[in-house]
Formats: C-alpha cells, structure tokens, sequence
C-alpha cells in the first residue's frame, strides 16, 4: 500500500512540474482551443439589396453580403426578415454557405415582404449557434405607380391659331397609394411624349389643375396632352390622353384687337394671314364711322388692287405716295385698343365686311356709301353702298364716304 501512495504522490509532483514549466495559462488555452463550443464572434461586414420588383409590398432583386473580416469560426450566413434593426421576424430565409468570398441570395420577384418587416438582419453561425449580435439593412420597396390619373380634359380659352390657353382638369387616380405626382406632357399623338415635361402636379387628394396662360404656342406636331403618373420611383410607362382642339375664332367672333371677323383666308399658310377684323364701333372718335375724302382727285395711283388681301398694299401705296388720301391716313394713323395695323379695305374685302357683318345686324354701321382702298380712276374710287340693298359702285374722289378700317391676323 505504501508503495502505490508513493507512486500516486509521484505524478502529482510532475504534474505540478509540467505546470510550472508551460505556464497554467497556456494550458488552460490549448485545452479550450481543443474543447470549444464558442459561436462566432466576428459578423458579416455588409449588406446590400436593390429591389426590382415593381409592386408595392413586394421585392424581388439579388442580395449580397460581405464576408466577415474572420471566417475562421463561421460556417453559413444567417438570413432573416426583422421588424427592426435587431429583431428577427420568422424563421431564416437562408443560410448561405461560406466560401470565402462575399455571398448572394437571390429573391424571386413577387416576393411578398411579411407584415412589419423593414430590415434584412445577417448572423454569422456554425455548428455551436448563431453569433447573438447581427448586422441589419433597412430595406427600400420601390415600385411602379400602379394606376393611371382618372381623367383628363382640357377646352382652349385663346382664340389664337396655333396657340392655347386654359385649363387642364386632371381627375385623380382611384387609389393614389402609390402616386405622388401626375406629369403632363405634349404628345405627337395618344401615347408618344413630345419634348420635355410641361409640369409635376403633386397628388392634392383631389383632382388637380394646370393652366396654359394665353397665347401659349403649340408644338410643331403636337396633337395631344399626356398625363402620366408618377412617385419617388419611377414613372408609369402607360398614361391617359386628350385631344388638343384648338379653339380658333369663326366669323363674327371677336377678334384680339376688339372688333369682329368677317374674313377666314383658306390659304393663310402661303399668305401669312388667317383672319381679317373690321374696326371695333368708334375705332376713329368713339362715335360712328367718320366721313372723308378718298384724295388723289386726277390722279391715277394705278397700283390699287381689287381682290381680297389687297387692301394692306393699296392702303400703304396711297398712305406714302399721296398726302391728301384722308380716307387711308385715318387707317394706317389709328391706334385704337393700341393697334396700329389697321388698313382701308379692297372692294373684295368691302364686300366680306358687308356680306358677313352688316347683313347679319353687327358691326354698328351706318348706312350709306363705304369708301375701298381699290381705285376705279384718276378720278372715282370704289365704294360698298351698306344697306339692305347694298351695292357696288363709284365715287368722285373728291366726295364723302365713310370709312371703317380693317386689320389681319
């Protein structure tokens, strides 16, 4: 018996030599690198995530994370849905192997998000357990605008060829949930945009509005307007439409100097000129029209046509040529409404003045002999009788006729 306590009291003092000779903690740490159940201690460095999918509440796009800086205790990247930037939210999506290197996830489009989800949350693990801290990634839906605008309607207020004015009613889209803006533009015809945005309508709750001030020009090629909706997205690649229909002014409407139509020139593309508009009533002393003399008594101007579109021309070739030509200086020196353009009409011109304006009741003139810019002579000039009868005859020079001035556009 004593012997075997001799040899058990033996190994007792080697095993306080060994002790002594490596040092207790460098044993106790080669006994724990060999005996370890530790979870990793080093997380994922990153993450990033672009969603693809067009629909609200759903994402679908490639997700990436970054390796930890120390793989060495780290077998799979955990992933989860989390209802912040630390709380899980159900089970792991996947565990990702490592592999040395960065690792993606792909998620289907259509992928719906759970409800209360905002983060993607990573843990590194292996075989012992997940690492209790994680990295996390607040996530964007992005998605398309997932309805048109309503309506819309627009009626041209600017009487202007080629030029509108007005508002633009845009009826709101049923569920605006994910609209922010509606965008309007021109458009060549129902669905293909012209130039640049018009205007950015942020969504009110209610239909909104736009308005074109007057005399605002129309395209070259423009047909239509467009309305597409929009958020902080993207733009919906489909929106609705409405025919431009620019409103012009037909005979006896006003004219933008204040006196009506009588003329609408077919050909005002080559011409340059689309309407003619008689003075207003009063145009010359705010009564009815004055009473003057054609001039150029014995003189042969020669130059005076007759037809329509002549009478700018007569009146300018009488107005620099001759000084006594009261009945065109009266014209060319009006400034009534501030437009200075105005003109003696042609007999053709007369005639329309007549036949579209005082055989209608309108107008305010007075019956009797109306002079022309048209020469018959050296000696007569044209005239328009206006009555109910009318007339086309000729005039002494010398004689009083009166006189309503005219302008184009």
């Amino acid at each position: 018996m004593n012997r075997i306590i001799s040899y058990i009291l033996s190994l007792i003092v080697v095993v306080f030599i060994a002790f002594g000779a490596l040092g207790c903690d460098n044993i106790l740490s080669k006994i724990d690198e060999d005996t370890s159940t530790d979870v990793p201690s080093y997380p994922a460095e990153g993450i990033s995530f672009t969603d693809v999918d067009p629909d609200a509440d759903e994402i679908g796009g490639t997700l990436t994370i970054i390796k930890a800086v120390n793989e060495e205790r780290i077998s799979h990247y955990a992933l989860y849905w989390g209802s912040d930037s630390t709380t899980k939210s159900g089970s792991a999506i996947a565990e990702l192997t490592q592999t040395g290197g960065d690792v993606s996830h792909s998620i289907d489009e259509n992928t719906s998000i759970p409800g209360g989800a905002t983060h993607f949350l990573v843990f590194t693990k292996n075989q012992y357990g997940e690492m209790a801290t994680c990295i996390s990634l607040s996530f964007i839906d992005r998605y398309n605008p997932a309805v048109t605008a309503g309506g819309i309607s627009f009626t041209d207020t600017d009487g202007d060829f080629e030029e509108i004015g007005g508002d633009v009613v845009i009826t709101k889209a049923e569920d605006e949930f994910t609209v922010t803006h509606y965008v309007l533009y021109w458009g060549s015809d129902s669905t293909t945009k012209l130039g640049s945005v018009i205007s950015e309508i942020a969504k009110t709750g209610s239909d909104v509005t736009y308005e074109f001030s007057d005399n605002t020009a129309i395209p070259y090629s423009a047909t239509h307007l467009l309305v597409y909706t929009k958020n902080q997205f993207s733009e919906m690649t489909t929106g609705i439409s409405v025919i431009i229909v620019d409103t012009q002014p037909g005979l006896r409407d006003t004219g933008p100097a204040g006196g009506l139509i009588f003329y609408i020139n077919p050909d005002y593309e080559t011409d340059g000129w689309r309407y003619l508009e008689a003075a207003p009533y009063g145009w010359d002393s705010g009564g009815t029209d004055p009473e003057l003399r054609w001039g150029t008594w014995g003189n042969t101007v020669g130059t005076t046509g007759t037809l329509i579109g002549d009478g700018l021309a007569n009146t300018m070739d009488l107005y620099n040529n001759y000084e006594d030509t009261t009945a065109a200086q009266r014209c060319v020196n009006s400034n009534y409404g501030d437009y200075s353009d105005r003109f003696l009409p042609s007999i053709g011109e007369m005639y329309e003045m007549y036949a579209n304006l005082r055989q209608y009741g309108v107008g305010g003139f007075s019956i009797g002999d109306y002079w022309s810019s048209s020469e018959s002579s050296a000696y007569q000039a044209y005239r328009r009788v206006f009555s109910d009868i009318g007339g086309l005859g000729t005039l002494d020079k010398n004689t009083t006729a009166r006189v309503r001035a005219a302008r184009r556009f």
